[in-house]
């Protein structure tokens, strides 16, 4: 377990208050917390945590604002490529680091690509869309200048989960001995899944720090000229495939949705934002509180949801939409959050949220 504390300083995540999940998310706010949760369920459960703390948490433990100390990079086996473009892409961007002596660390994701963390000096910044953007223009920066081609854009964003460096790697049922291995300082990350693969049945030792110039994000995105406001949109988000579903019921329950919510909600882990728009919008069209729980239960069981069995967790979200005055998500936050379907719905050219649409 010292070896795991170790791995986690040095990727520098142990600031608290900070989330983690397995994949069901709560708050921890003190070490022993932190440290009883990966004890209790590393090697049984995905091991997650939010890549950065929440210095400021209201009654009901919501964040208000985050502590950036981390930008999350994640980069995927694209479905039909192959494991030498993620481990490619992610050398790019760790040389670019390492020429500027910014710092940086990186871990195997433990089965599809790569995890990499540019490390910054502390800033508290408001959990607004702002910070979102932010983000999302280092994003754009990075994948346009050097080419990248497996970056998930859908991970731009300051709250995302991870998983922990120097953790088993868990997937659903299969079980491994594999670790999310923190690759040492120095090392050219393998290009050959089974290279990989081979090396992540151990957890190599110190030092993972790469570079050393720690700046902020807003001195990050001075110093490489990265601003939101001249970025084009189309470089700062990517649309996701819109999928139609065979299921009778998913298909007739849908037509109450926008396309992008619906094509969110049929996942089987989908965002508590695409929950909520979904579940607002049940409230708008006169569904009863206790309607709309057996709709979200029937949901959960048909899209196969990883947190069906939460019931109680869930009910405590739909009393809570129904008790107050949410409002229904925009394009501009639907964007933001990676749920865009592009121009395969009807509102993309025009931008509209719901409520401009009455």
């Amino acid at each position: 377990m010292q070896d795991r504390i170790r791995v986690v300083k040095e990727f520098r995540m142990d600031k608290l208050p900070r989330a983690v999940g397995n994949p069901h998310q709560h708050i921890v706010t003190n070490p022993i917390q932190f440290i009883h949760f990966m004890k209790r369920n590393n090697g049984k459960t995905p091991l997650y945590t939010s890549h950065n703390s929440y210095p400021d948490l209201d009654k009901h433990f919501n964040p208000k604002t985050v502590r950036v100390r981390n930008v999350f990079l994640d980069f995927d086996e694209r479905e039909d490529g192959e494991f030498h473009e993620p481990s490619h892409d992610a050398q790019l961007v760790s040389d670019f680091l390492s020429d500027n002596n910014i710092a940086h660390t990186i871990a195997f994701s433990g089965r599809q690509g790569f995890h990499l963390y540019i490390q910054l000096n502390d800033s508290i910044e408001e959990l607004t869309n702002g910070i979102s953007l932010k983000y999302r223009a280092i994003y754009a920066y990075l994948r346009r200048e050097l080419s990248l081609k497996t970056l998930d854009m859908q991970c731009a964003e300051p709250k995302r989960l991870c998983r922990i460096p120097s953790s088993k790697y868990v997937k659903k049922d299969e079980h491994t001995d594999r670790y999310c291995m923190p690759v040492p300082k120095g090392m050219d990350l393998p290009r050959s899944r089974k290279e990989m693969f081979d090396m992540s049945y151990s957890i190599p030792s110190l030092p993972y720090m790469r570079g050393e110039e720690m700046l902020t994000i807003d001195e990050f995105m001075d110093e490489f000229n990265i601003n939101p406001d001249t970025t084009p949109d189309v470089e700062m988000y990517d649309t996701v495939d819109y999928n139609i579903p065979d299921n009778q019921f998913m298909q007739m329950i849908g037509e109450f949705f926008r396309p992008c919510v619906r094509n969110a909600i049929f996942r089987r882990n989908p965002t508590h934002f695409a929950r909520v728009g979904a579940c607002i919008k049940l409230k708008r069209i006169h569904f009863s509180e206790e309607k709309a729980k057996k709709i979200f239960d029937r949901i959960s069981k048909e899209a196969k949801w990883v947190d069906r069995a939460n019931t109680k967790r869930r009910y405590k979200n739909i009393e809570s939409i129904y008790k107050y005055n949410y409002h229904m998500p925009n394009c501009r936050n639907i964007k933001l959050k990676g749920l865009c379907i592009g121009e395969d719905c009807e509102y993309y050219q025009e931008g509209l949220s719901e409520e401009e649409e009455k």
